[in-house]
């Protein structure tokens, strides 16, 4: 079974401090790699699971997949990484198959997380931008865009990495890629948006992913996270421009998240004998982005200004299950962490109130009444009284 990081907890984490996330960053998901080449449009249907780890442990018997027994085959070194990466990087840019590929995947994977953060911060080889050349590839074989983004997921993963690939050299390319997959609806576009999801977790990478490609992303130091002038975090902030280009263009990444969640349904059930496709995951993990994006006023300002505020309440409106049944990291979960958020400042709050959260929460609320109260009729309710508090302030 292969191997990758726990996005499921780190989401978990949104509000703790970075000792903490650095703590939580590295427990581990098990996965099936078999769904990534899976069609977000084709029908097949999987089991719903509760988390990210089930989703893909469930999804083993889909047409056209990567094979997990084929990266299971790959026998991983102990070889020093210094030793083993000149010699792949070389066989990457020569070799049109994906052996080398295989190989650093299997250096970064769960037995191998040790190597995640050499990896990437050595000075001797950038394994980032040899693994964005591979998925910059128009006639890139469907199993390296697989490998290029399981790898890059595994890399995101420690804390210290974070903003190194957020902000730092090749951080440009890095999202511009995975905008790219997102945007053309591959099967790996899920991935890529956990990507995001997991370089969000770092404050310093929110603004960058949020507002580009408008914002310049420059860092002083080529590899360290921890090095980084504060110069280079002030450049990412954005102006009243900045924000208007970001609205104005169809390429950016908020409007390709907007779209995403436009175009595709959730699953909008959460109980674990439901059915749920890998389109709805990845609007699932979209709303997870958002709740990490929608952090302060001027992040939940903007995107208050797109559909999402609407898309997120119709989630929450047209859930087909009690409230009970609702689990953590489901649609509805991050749906309601979306509300909680935008509904704190004022000009999101005022976009919410103009597609009636009111209602939605005192729906949801309401239901309490039909059985057991839990967290997210009394979330609901919470936000409601809130509201309502400041509707009569006004």
């Amino acid at each position: 079974m292969v191997i990758i990081r726990d996005v499921g907890r780190n989401l978990s984490s949104l509000t703790h401090t970075p000792s903490s996330l650095r703590t939580k960053s590295d427990n581990d998901i098990r996965r099936t790699d078999s769904s990534l080449h899976l069609r977000t449009n084709y029908p097949a249907i999987i089991t719903r699971p509760s988390s990210f780890t089930d989703f893909f442990t469930h999804a083993t018997n889909l047409p056209g997949c990567l094979s997990s027994a084929t990266l299971n085959s790959v026998e991983s070194t102990e070889r020093p990484l210094p030793a083993v990466i000149p010699g792949l990087l070389r066989d990457m840019r020569s070799e049109p198959d994906v052996a080398a590929l295989r190989q650093i995947y299997s250096l970064c994977d769960n037995r191998h997380r040790h190597n995640r953060i050499p990896l990437l911060s050595s000075s001797r080889w950038n394994i980032l931008a040899a693994l964005l050349h591979r998925l910059d590839r128009v006639t890139a074989p469907a199993e390296s865009t697989s490998l290029v983004c399981l790898t890059l997921n595994n890399l995101a993963i420690p804390y210290q990495n974070k903003a190194v690939m957020a902000v730092g050299p090749n951080a440009r390319d890095l999202l511009l890629a995975l905008c790219r997959v997102i945007e053309e609806r591959r099967p790996e576009a899920c991935i890529c948006i956990i990507v995001l999801v997991n370089l969000s977790l770092h404050r310093r990478a929110i603004e960058p992913i949020l507002y580009f490609p408008s914002v310049e992303m420059t860092i002083a130091t080529s590899n360290s996270s921890d090095t980084m002038e504060a110069g280079s975090a002030s450049s990412c902030c954005p102006k009243s421009n900045r924000r208007m280009e970001v609205l104005d263009n169809p390429h950016s990444l908020l409007r390709i998240i907007e779209t995403t969640m436009n175009t595709n349904r959730p699953g909008g059930v959460a109980a674990g004998d439901s059915p749920v496709s890998v389109e709805s995951e990845t609007v699932r993990w979209a709303c997870g982005l958002v709740s990490n994006l929608s952090i302060n006023l001027l992040n939940a300002q903007l995107i208050a200004q797109t559909t999402i505020p609407r898309q997120i309440l119709q989630y929450l409106a047209r859930s087909a299950t009690h409230p009970n049944t609702w689990t953590v990291e489901s649609v509805e979960d991050f749906a309601l962490r979306v509300i909680n958020r935008l509904a704190w400042w004022p000009p999101s709050r005022v976009c919410l109130m103009e597609h009636h959260v009111e209602s939605v929460m005192a729906q949801i609320a309401s239901m309490a009444e039909e059985g057991e109260s839990c967290v997210y009729t009394m979330r609901a309710a919470k936000i409601a009284a809130f509201l309502d508090a400041k509707r009569r302030e006004c």
